[in-house]
């Protein structure tokens, strides 16, 4: 496991995310509801400095993952001083973690793939991967690391999850994916992967 140098940056988001009545209020008030309504007509759009990537936000959490991501940089440790030239992004949600390797490594023709059991968050990573033309990456919804033999899995989407808490859900039938399929499937039959836990 790789220890940030430095910690997070924390921003009023973060502090705010971090409070428990604040938790409360948005779940009695409908917040989410309410917020993802308004961002399915007009969704937030942003752009990253060194590649000018773009980036939408639809849900009201991937403010708070935005903000982690992109402000705070919790994975800038990850990439410090390192020559990175294929990722896979296991449970890539809304597809801002992608938008931030290529956004520190600069290359937006960066090999990456990007996994995630929720139909939606896949969706929505196609969006940013298409928008910002981005060539290498390959997006996949399914649920990473089964053994062989078995092709479909239930996923129970957890309310707690940052982007699937606005609609929890049972998500059936979701297409498993071997660690060999995934390597396959990155062009990368040679790799060596990394595993490790970056940021909080």
């Amino acid at each position: 496991m790789h220890t940030p140098t430095t910690s997070p940056k924390v921003t009023l988001l973060a502090r705010l995310a971090g409070m428990p009545i604040l938790h409360k209020m948005v779940r009695v008030l409908r917040v989410q509801q309410v917020v993802a309504a308004a961002l399915a007509i007009l969704p937030i759009q942003r752009r990253l400095k060194t590649t000018g990537c773009k980036y939408r936000i639809c849900f009201l959490e991937s403010m708070l993952m935005a903000d982690k991501i992109f402000v705070r940089e919790i994975y800038r440790a990850a990439f410090k001083g390192r020559k990175i030239s294929t990722v896979v992004d296991i449970g890539a949600n809304v597809g801002y973690f992608t938008l931030y390797a290529v956004e520190h490594t600069g290359e937006k023709n960066l090999t990456l793939l990007a996994i995630d059991a929720d139909a939606r968050m896949t969706e929505e990573v196609r969006w940013h991967v298409t928008e910002n033309e981005l060539s290498g990456v390959r997006v996949l919804t399914g649920v990473a690391g089964y053994p062989p033999g078995v092709s479909s899995a239930t996923f129970f989407v957890n309310p707690s999850n940052v982007a699937s808490s606005a609609q929890p859900s049972l998500n059936p039938n979701v297409p498993v994916k071997t660690v060999k399929e995934l390597v396959a499937a990155a062009n990368q039959p040679n790799a060596k992967f990394a595993f490790g836990s970056f940021g909080s």
